[in-house]
């Protein structure tokens, strides 16, 4: 018989991030209330956006000159603020040239409705909103918005509704209470895919979801636009619109146990890269999951484990169910494979044994949910009483023989979690603007109470950023002496004379945050006091171009002619290269913070630019023989 699992071993539904968080290595979590849900179009009431004044656009072609359709010259609010309005205005702007990137849509979501402008020929924009938060982001042929992935709770197949869905909860909030200025709108350059699903005699597969997992250094990063999960037609092609880089494909469909292969693309700015999937039989489980007494079950995990003896064997989220109890499972391996439900809220269902291979078929699988009494129950509430609703509450065992779990809230802020041993734990919960809490606790306990911290505010100079706008990420928060709770809290943050402010900040005794700006990704800490204000600093290199000036020299010192240098700055996607002269010189232009390299087949130099700095430098490099030093791929 199995035994209960230690706290370091992750157990049912629930295996997944207290490990990561003690290294304060997770990122960002607490699902959007939203998930999925399509960016609706704005709505008769919804603020209108400032009216573009356009011209005609002129372009050149095979006969000359021809005035084609009207282009914007630049949404130029001409008329005065409307009351109960505020004005926005920012550029949108290239993350990896920081140049500025004209006629492109900017969209401003409320998770209701939107609004959305077009950016001029330099890149400006200006649009008139109620007050109140939003998630800004672009739209625009060949540039596209990216952001690190939320957590993902439950680990699941992509459905055909998120199939170019807008993705709220990755995008930056931005709390607009009066008109502000500055709010610049990164994009990143991107490529498209075109591929087609097959079987393995070839013949082309209808309806299958694809989506692109990103392979590189970007791993975390997806479209705001649901861009990279498309759905195959009729001739088993499909198309998705990504960041530039390296991916991974896979493809799902309730007929097919999965891909036969690994299918891997790189995707390059402005090009399409062609791509060929092929998916396999393998075996296939669908049923439905129901409560005992009949009664609606929702949604919740399909949970994969090695025994069906006892119920804390090692078990951990493969899959969900649908709100209506509906699921399918799916996998290539051959196996002997073990499976039970658990919604949330609930015990889990008894768990059933199948045969995995090639070929099988398992329709009309039922789970059923038991009714039992919950080992712990209690409620989650603001900091000064009020009920959060649909907050995520984690349960991490601190004795032997206790086990990590995960539940939901209600829309009272009520939760209970079931088929938990006694013993010692940690319950933690977080939710945006209400900040987070983590409390000790014995199992079993009725009514603990999860008080939240409540928030403060963030205020300081910012170097190499004037005037504009930086993102903040925070992913982790500690109080006191207790464990890190993983947050997820995103904003856009102007900066205005070089000084920037930003409240309704997840109050923590340490608070572990980035703050982005172009191709900085800076990683910083704060103590932040409930209701209270403190002063942090913020340092990102200058944006400005640097011409680099040099002489690079052999190991005798004599001027080494034919060397290739390079100015490698975060960022971009090509670094800047150039060779040096039979004098050994060379101009190379770079930007503040970049490493310039110089390498040849007598040895290897470099130097790393100044944050701030002249904007010309003067360097001399030595090659150096590494000799039989390994270098790390």
């Amino acid at each position: 018989m199995a035994t209960p699992a230690p706290p370091s071993i992750a157990t049912p539904r629930r295996w997944w991030w207290l490990g990561a968080l003690a290294l304060v290595a997770v990122v960002l979590v607490v699902a959007w209330p939203h998930r999925g849900k399509r960016s609706t179009p704005r709505s008769a009431t919804a603020p209108s956006a400032a009216k573009p004044l356009l011209r005609p656009k002129i372009s050149w072609g095979p006969d000359g000159w021809k005035v084609g359709a009207r282009r914007s010259l630049g949404p130029i609010a001409v008329t005065p603020l409307a009351p109960g309005l505020v004005r926005v205005t920012g550029t949108v702007i290239d993350r990896a040239t920081r140049k500025p990137v004209p006629d492109v849509e900017v969209v401003f979501a409320d998770g209701d409705s939107e609004a959305s402008t077009a950016a001029d020929v330099a890149g400006r924009y200006s649009i008139d909103l109620r007050a109140g938060s939003y998630r800004p982001f672009v739209r625009g042929d060949g540039v596209i918005t990216v952001a690190p992935d939320s957590r993902e709770r439950l680990p699941a197949r992509p459905r055909a509704d998120q199939v170019a869905a807008t993705r709220l909860q990755l995008a930056s909030a931005i709390d607009l209470r009066a008109s502000t200025t500055g709010v610049d709108l990164e994009v990143d350059r991107a490529g498209k895919v075109h591929g087609r699903v097959t079987d393995s005699a070839g013949q082309p597969i209808a309806g299958a979801v694809v989506r692109a997992f990103a392979a590189d250094g970007d791993v975390a990063a997806r479209p705001v636009l649901g861009t990279d999960v498309a759905e195959t037609d009729a001739a088993g092609e499909f198309d998705l619109e990504v960041m530039t880089g390296v991916y991974r494909l896979d493809a799902f469909h309730d007929r097919y146990g999965g891909v036969s292969a690994v299918a891997m693309t790189s995707v390059r700015p402005g090009e399409t890269a062609e791509a060929e999937i092929v998916m396999m039989a393998g075996c296939v489980i669908r049923g439905r999951v129901v409560r005992a007494d009949g009664g609606p079950v929702g949604d919740g995990a399909l949970e994969r484990g090695s025994s069906d003896e006892d119920i804390h064997a090692s078990y951990f989220p493969d899959g969900e169910f649908a709100d209506d109890g509906s699921f399918v499972w799916s996998t290539t391996e051959a196996m002997t494979l073990y499976l039970r439900a658990w919604p949330w809220k609930s015990a889990p269902s008894p768990a059933r044994r199948f045969e995995c291979k090639d070929g099988a078929r398992y329709d009309d699988v039922v789970f059923t949910v038991p009714s039992r009494e919950p080992d712990l129950t209690g409620r989650v509430v603001t900091a000064d009483g009020r009920p959060v609703p649909f907050a995520f509450v984690d349960i991490g065992g601190r004795s032997d023989g206790t086990m990590n779990q995960q539940e939901r809230a209600d829309a009272d802020g009520n939760w209970a979690v079931y088929a938990l041993p006694s013993g010692d734990y940690q319950v933690s919960a977080t939710a945006d603007g209400v900040g987070a809490v983590t409390v000790a606790t014995k199992v079993p306990a009725r009514g603990v109470e999860l008080r939240m911290s409540g928030t403060g505010a963030l205020t300081g100079a910012v170097a190499g950023l004037a005037d504009g706008s930086f993102r903040l990420i925070a992913y982790a928060c500690r109080m006191g002496d207790g464990e890190f709770v993983a947050v997820d809290f995103r904003r856009v943050v102007t900066v205005s004379g070089g000084r920037y402010r930003l409240d309704g900040v997840p109050a923590c005794d340490a608070l572990n945050f980035r703050v982005i700006h172009g191709a900085s990704d800076v990683a910083m800490d704060a103590t932040v006091p409930a209701g209270g204000t403190v002063e942090q600093d913020i340092d990102f290199p200058d944006e400005a171009p640097v011409v680099v000036r040099g002489l690079v020299r052999d190991g005798q010192g004599q001027p080494a002619a034919g060397v290739t240098v390079t100015a490698m700055s975060g960022g971009t996607d090509e670094p800047a290269s150039t060779t040096t002269g039979a004098d050994g010189r060379f101009v190379i232009e770079g930007r503040a913070g970049a490493v310039v390299a110089a390498a040849g087949p007598n040895g290897y130099a470099s130097y790393l630019l100044p944050d701030h700095g002249p904007s010309t430098v003067d360097i001399e490099l030595s090659l150096e023989d590494l000799g039989d030093v390994p270098i790390d791929d």
